[in-house]
């Protein structure tokens, strides 16, 4: 090897920029073999005031208003015309409610279709307030024979009413009844005992038939009857119709047998002759006609007037 040659060598090792000499491994850029030289004299002089003032210039340029971004591309970026930059992605996502009721604006009640296991969904047949109550209890004892019942609802059924109809039917019959039967009671007989099982036998009843039965009915109705109607508001027809008890239970605390049968009759015809007026223009609608409505009515009214004597013999006794 010539010195010549030597020095070839290392300016290709030099030049080549695979070779991994540096401490990152991707080896290093070669130099530039022959860098640009400045000649300060053939630069023209530059005025610092004029620097300043085209700065100045181009500053005040990017702030002008003509410039300034349009409101359409304001919304594209997120913020209005109103609002300052970014605020949109910090602004709140509207809220969802379960139900949305436009029937003040005129618009229809829209139910949601959550989970049927969601408290989401049942919150929808909770929604109701106390004239709502109170206007669907009158409608249910002080005018049975109008058949207006899906009128006041709307479109709106709830089961707020059902529930407690049922838990405060309960609470008469199976503490109420026996609070007089332990006032009648004769220490010389022996203790007075309260049989506990009369409230779980007290909870199959009425939660049982109020709930249980309309399922059935509107099963029937749907497969064999024809008529597209909702269990919901089935549920709220059976709820309230069973309000008119709560009065008897009361009357019923007298210990005479006539007061008892005097309240336990009307309060049945009263509510047998609720659920058939409102029940049968729920099933009018089917296309089999009198052939289906008929045995269908008689098998309701039927029912619950067997569930009112089971109330009066076992429970109001």
């Amino acid at each position: 090897w010539t010195s010549a040659d030597a020095t070839r060598r290392s300016e290709v090792t030099m030049s080549n920029p695979f070779l991994l000499d540096d401490e990152t491994g991707f080896g290093a850029l070669p130099p530039p073999s022959n860098p640009p030289r400045s000649n300060p004299e053939a630069e023209p002089k530059r005025d610092p005031s004029s620097s300043k003032s085209s700065s100045r210039a181009g500053s005040s340029h990017r702030l002008a208003p003509d410039d300034a971004p349009s409101d359409e591309k304001k919304s594209l970026l997120g913020a209005g015309a109103d609002s300052a930059p970014g605020t949109a992605l910090h602004d709140k996502p509207p809220e969802i409610t379960a139900v949305n009721n436009d029937t003040e604006n005129g618009g229809a009640r829209r139910r949601t279709t959550s989970w049927i296991f969601s408290l989401v969904f049942w919150q929808q047949y909770f929604d109701v307030d106390t004239e709502d109550v109170v206007d669907r209890i009158k409608n249910a004892i002080g005018s049975p024979l109008s058949g207006t019942f899906g009128n006041v609802i709307g479109d709106n059924p709830d089961l707020w009413g059902p529930f407690w109809v049922c838990a405060t039917l309960i609470f008469l019959n199976a503490l109420g009844s026996k609070y007089v039967n332990y006032l009648m009671h004769d220490d010389a007989t022996g203790d007075f005992n309260f049989d506990v099982n009369r409230i779980s036998y007290g909870v199959v009843m009425f939660y049982g038939y109020t709930f249980c039965v309309p399922l059935g009915l509107w099963c029937v109705l749907r497969c064999f009857g024809g008529v597209n109607t909702g269990l919901a508001a089935l549920l709220c027809v059976y709820g309230y119709s069973l309000m008119v008890y709560i009065p008897m239970g009361l009357a019923c605390l007298v210990p005479m047998e006539t007061v008892r049968w005097a309240a336990f009759l009307p309060s049945m015809v009263i509510s047998s002759t609720f659920l058939f007026f409102n029940v049968r223009g729920v099933v009018a609608e089917s296309p089999k006609g009198l052939a289906f409505t008929t045995p269908f009515m008689g098998c309701v009214v039927g029912a619950h007037a067997v569930f009112g004597l089971l109330l009066k013999v076992y429970w109001v006794s």
